[in-house]
């Protein structure tokens, strides 16, 4: 048996799990990769209707991909990366999470009504964290590309 109140998550930072950092020293704030996705407030918005949640509300047990941007949208490559991997049968979902709350953005996005999550992250718009399904970090881009997130996930299930 485990305290949870004794005891603190481990980062496992040398992970083969874990993406390489194509951009090292690029974040100056954040989970590194292998490390356990810190806790945030933020806004939830589905279907025109908004809750108060945290961000680890939006983690399941799949590969999980928070896209920062400044109004939600999701880059064309990422919707395309979703469907391919589901059609490999792989659990992945690709979260939009917005600096600012946009009434007229139609899709369901995450707001960070705090103002402390992109600064928690180190984010900006473009910003993507790759969870891996146990909530560690599998990887951190600034401008990440579709195929950086497949590879990630590709290497993680092959390691």
């Amino acid at each position: 048996m485990i305290n949870p109140r004794q005891t603190s998550a481990i980062t496992y930072t040398a992970s083969p799990l874990n993406a390489t950092e194509t951009e090292p020293g690029a974040f100056t704030a954040g989970p590194v990769p292998g490390a356990v996705l810190p806790e945030c407030p933020l806004t939830i918005v589905e279907g025109g209707n908004a809750r108060e949640a945290h961000l680890t509300d939006l983690v399941s047990p799949c590969f999980t991909a928070l896209h920062f941007s400044e109004d939600g949208r999701v880059p064309a490559e990422f919707s395309a990366l979703e469907e391919t991997l589901h059609s490999e049968k792989l659990p992945f979902k690709l979260i939009p999470v917005t600096a600012h709350l946009h009434p007229e953005t139609q899709s369901d996005h995450n707001w960070d009504h705090t103002g402390r999550l992109f600064a928690m992250y180190g984010a900006k718009a473009g910003t993507v964290y790759l969870v891996r399904p146990d909530g560690h970090v599998l990887g951190r881009w600034h401008a990440a590309a579709a195929a950086d997130i497949a590879a990630a996930i590709h290497h993680a299930l092959h390691t």
